[in-house]
This record gives structure tokens, C-alpha cells and sequence, in this order.
């Protein structure tokens, strides 16, 4: 039995042992994590944000309570969940472990949105009521930085253009995908190694996942990239991982970084409120700001002129 045939096991067992129990397998099965590095530079207009002057921009997006309809009141209700919140991460997410805060962004405001509705619940009640209210953060990367960056996984690419059609699709196609995955097996210089480091961003890449324990795996890839494995190290240090949009249909890009990194390299700008609308019979999404730039003062309080939305 190869290694990934291996690795694919080790899929069946995730709820059934411990982190601990699970890092030791996988070190055993992966002595050498094959890992892309993405030099960010940080230049002018490196993001493609042609609208931004040049800065390079980071969203993160928080769905507006649909009772209440009030605007988050505090920057920290946008950003990473600080150490005095960490007890309310009772679950594993996509690369944080239960307790520990880890921020979560998109390259696009459109993807950070998208983000927060394109699965289970959430999902449901945005195509039955037709909208969402959203806040927006939007941070500028201020220095350089250095990626982990995962591959685009082309089950996950096809599976969503089949199954969702709420987005112009044309930017990215299936060709387009393939290209750029043989770009990074290129990169690696090993077939099998390329192969791993695919088992690996198909877990970055699930967005119907039901039991969190199912997030074990790219958790376990975190802490590896992040030097934080007792057995291993690497002789660079990663700020973060780039991994592709699903619900954007790899058009755009999300990554995730330490807090210690964002304080260091990221300069939060301003909040909007965007109202997210799908239109049905045509299946178009409109992304509509309700209040842009709001800025926060120096007691960390977003100072919004929209205080309730009906």
C-alpha cells in the first residue's frame, strides 16, 4: 500500500482519536511534508486590486445577526477572537484547533462573503429569505510575507460549478486549474510528493464538512508548515497559508494567519456593511455596500453611521 493510499485511511478514523493519537500517525506516514513556498513581496498592485491604488487588501466578513440587524460594535468582533474570547472555540475549524484563535481572510470582498454563507445553514437561509447583511473588515498588508500555498484541488473546482451557478465563472476554467497544478507539481519535482500535498488542500478545499473532527487534517498540516510539530522544523518561517476559494470558484484566493502575524504585518483600515442579494431566476448574486469606510477609533470602537438596519 502506497502512502496515499495510506493517508486516505487515516480519513475513516479522524473522529475516532485524538489530535494527539493523529499527529503521531501522520508523522509516521509523512516524515517530509511537501510544501510549496509563496514569496509575497508585497508590490504595488500584487493582488490585482486595481480599485485599492496599489495597496494589496485583506477582507474578512461576519454575518449581521438577523434579529437584531446591528453593526458589530468593536474591531475585535471582525478580526481574530482575542485570548479573553479563545474559550468560545470549542470546535475545530479549517486550521485552528478548539481554543485557539487564528484569522481567517479573502483576497476579494465578494469571496469574503461568500465565505461565510456558501455551506450548510447558513447556505439554506440565504437562497430561501434572498439576502444577507454582512460586516465587512478590510485590512492592507504592510510587508512582505511567506506562504504555505496549497494546490486547487479538480474534484472540489467541478463539484461547485456543477452544484452552484451564482457566480461568472469565466475568470478560472477547468484548464486553467490543471495548468496551474502542473505548475506546482513542477515546483515539487515529485509525482508522489505532489500527490500528498493534494490529499492535503483537498482538505482545505471541503466546504460540506459536518463533523469538525473532519478538520484534523489540515490542522495537522498547519502545524507542521507553522514549525509547530515537537518532530519536525523547517529552516523558514511561514506567516501564513494561501489556499484557493472554493465558493469563488478558484477566482480568488483565502488565507489564514497566526494573530502575532497580523499584528505585525497588517494594518486594519475600515469596516463596510455589505447587503449580499441572490436573484433566483437568474441566479446572479449582487454584493451591495450599505455603509463603506467606517473607521475605528482609538478605543477599538467602530464608529458606523448605520446603527440598525430594517
Amino acid at each position: 500500500m502506497t502512502r496515499l493510499e495510506e493517508l486516505i485511511k487515516v480519513r475513516d478514523i479522524l473522529s475516532k482519536v485524538d489530535y494527539g493519537t493523529l499527529t503521531d500517525i501522520m508523522d509516521s506516514y509523512v516524515p517530509k511534508i511537501p510544501l510549496i513556498v509563496f514569496d509575497f513581496k508585497n508590490k504595488m498592485f500584487d493582488l490585482g486590486q486595481h480599485y485599492a491604488g496599489g495597496s494589496n487588501l485583506l477582507y474578512r466578513a461576519r454575518l449581521l445577526d438577523e434579529k437584531t440587524k446591528q453593526p458589530f460594535p468593536l474591531l475585535q468582533d471582525l478580526s481574530y477572537i482575542p485570548d479573553d474570547k479563545k474559550y468560545k472555540i470549542q470546535k475545530y475549524g479549517r486550521v485552528n484547533k478548539p481554543g485557539e484563535s487564528m484569522f481567517y481572510a479573502s483576497t476579494n470582498i465578494a469571496t469574503a462573503c461568500l465565505e461565510t454563507f456558501s455551506k450548510g445553514e447558513n447556505m439554506k437561509i440565504f437562497l430561501e429569505k434572498g439576502s444577507m447583511l454582512l460586516a465587512v473588515g478590510v485590512w492592507k498588508i504592510e510587508q512582505p510575507m511567506t506562504f504555505a500555498q496549497m494546490s486547487s484541488p479538480e474534484k472540489y473546482f467541478e463539484r461547485f460549478i456543477n452544484e452552484v451557478n451564482t457566480l461568472d465563472l469565466k475568470k478560472v476554467t477547468i484548464e486553467k486549474v490543471r495548468k496551474n497544478n502542473q505548475y506546482l507539481k513542477e515546483q515539487i519535482g515529485n509525482e508522489e510528493e505532489f500527490k500528498i500535498l493534494e490529499f492535503f488542500s483537498e482538505e482545505f478545499a471541503k466546504t460540506d464538512t459536518i463533523d469538525h473532527n473532519q478538520y484534523k487534517l489540515s490542522n495537522y498540516f498547519a502545524d507542521r508548515a507553522f514549525n509547530r510539530n515537537r518532530k519536525f522544523s523547517f529552516e523558514l518561517d511561514i506567516d501564513g497559508i494561501w489556499y484557493p476559494s472554493v465558493p469563488s470558484a478558484y477566482q480568488e484566493a483565502n488565507i489564514v494567519i497566526p494573530p502575532k502575524i497580523v499584528e505585525e504585518k497588517l494594518k486594519f483600515l475600515w469596516a463596510d456593511i455589505i447587503w449580499v442579494v441572490h436573484f433566483k431566476e437568474s441566479g446572479q448574486t449582487q454584493f451591495n455596500p450599505i455603509e463603506q469606510r467606517a473607521k475605528v477609533n482609538e478605543n477599538g470602537i467602530i464608529e458606523w453611521t448605520t446603527k440598525r438596519l430594517n
